[in-house]
């Protein structure tokens, strides 16, 4: 649950996406697209407060509903899918079939209509995280804003994460149970990116006069702790 939550790829999607978007618009009063505003004005202290403020909020209220909605996930399939004698379930037709007596024939267009939402949300977070973090780590040119021949390699890994994840099915493998062993993979790479970082917010060198404030290190400290230290009890239990 920890390794699903606090995933890896939000630490690459998010970011990346402000920096974009950041430089797009820098680009944009260079090449006088966006007129009577002055470089100056967009990096002005109040300005970057006003930022800094609106991400805050988006943070908090898109985690606040992405927990909510996974809690009573949780309790949905706490309620049905182990009620009825199954102590596993492996496939996604498993749990169709489960679910069939809450919802009847409609189970399967339902269930249909799910998986193909969550889909059409995931794939294109996961496939582009996977395509800036590579494409950072190597120093290819990043970003969807580029073309293809500007940014070939980030697309094509882009591309092949996408091609990967359509295979998987194909390949005989159980989703689901790809799924359960990802998040415990993301749960024991997640401290050490945590860590990474707590340390750069609180480096001047790259972070200049807005490093961390108190109450953001101590719920970052927090969450490394519990993060390392439900690590260790699950190699311990």
């Amino acid at each position: 649950m920890l390794g699903t939550t606090i995933s890896p790829y939000l630490f690459f999607w998010q970011a990346s996406e402000a920096v974009e978007e950041e430089q797009l618009h820098h680009h944009d009063q260079i090449h006088g697209m966006i007129p009577n505003t002055k470089p100056s004005v967009r990096h002005s202290p109040g300005r970057m407060r006003n930022e800094i403020g609106t991400m805050y909020t988006d943070v908090r209220v898109g985690m606040i509903f992405s927990n909510i909605i996974t809690f009573f996930v949780m309790i949905l399939a706490a309620s049905t899918l182990f009620s009825h004698g199954f102590s596993e379930v492996s496939t996604i037709e498993e749990m169709a079939v489960i679910l069939q007596p809450l919802a009847g024939h409609y189970t399967n267009f339902l269930f249909l209509i799910g998986i193909v939402a969550s889909g059409i949300l995931a794939i294109p977070v996961l496939a582009g995280s996977a395509a800036y973090a590579i494409a950072e780590t190597i120093g290819w040119r990043v970003g969807l804003d580029y073309t293809f021949g500007k940014a070939r390699q980030f697309y094509v890994v882009l591309i092949l994460a996408t091609l990967l994840g359509i295979a998987i099915p194909a390949l005989g493998l159980q989703p689901v149970n790809i799924l359960y062993y990802t998040g415990i993979i993301f749960g024991l790479v997640s401290p050490f990116i945590i860590a990474l970082v707590i340390h750069m917010a609180n480096n001047p060198k790259i972070m200049g006069k807005y490093t961390n404030r108190l109450l953001s290190n101590t719920i970052a400290y927090i969450l490394f702790l519990i993060m390392t230290s439900s690590i260790i009890a699950m190699f311990w239990l």
